[in-house]
């Protein structure tokens, strides 16, 4: 039986000697953008984690992210296992609640963004949907005030009609 080293005993082992690939400007990007749940655009990761697209095709490379584009619009994807990983690494360091003040801010940005249509809007911010269940629940650590009702609470823009403004006009007898 032969014995492998220790970076190959474990999806752990193997991660940290994984970790070690991308540069330290790169490993603190991938750290930020293990925020978000399930895809993202490039706008949330310039935003949360100030990313480029050399940024983020270097992590590909490096077969640490993933691309779908397959939508209309080129959506980023972490690997579970890397995004986990990545989550361990920033509770580890300092800047975690500075990251998911800028993912808050990046919703509320998102939701009070102005658009041509109603539905624009509301195909944007289904788009980013995984992002606010985290969103919301990071404004109920202490201290980062009542922006979770402000994502919870969607703009007046993006709230369907009441079901009365379709109904039929009432005419007199």
């Amino acid at each position: 039986r032969r014995q492998h080293p220790e970076r190959r005993r474990s999806t752990g082992g193997s991660m940290s000697c994984g970790w070690r690939r991308p540069a330290g400007a790169e490993a603190r990007w991938l750290v930020q953008l293990a925020v978000f749940p399930a895809t993202f655009s490039l706008e949330a990761a310039r935003a949360v984690a100030d990313a480029e697209p050399d940024t983020l095709l270097s992590l590909v490379d490096h077969s640490l992210l993933h691309v779908d584009d397959r939508s209309a619009d080129t959506r980023y994807r972490l690997f579970e296992l890397v995004r986990e990983f990545a989550r361990c690494r920033l509770q580890e360091r300092d800047e975690g609640a500075a990251v998911h003040d800028r993912v808050v801010a990046w919703c509320l940005q998102l939701l009070a963004a102005p658009v041509t249509t109603a539905a624009s809007a509301l195909d944007a911010v289904v788009r980013e949907l995984p992002t606010y269940p985290p969103a919301m629940h990071w404004c109920r650590q202490p201290g980062p005030g009542p922006d979770g009702i402000r994502i919870a609470a969607p703009p007046a823009r993006l709230r369907p009609p009441p079901a009365w403004a379709h109904a039929p006009a009432w005419s007199a007898p």
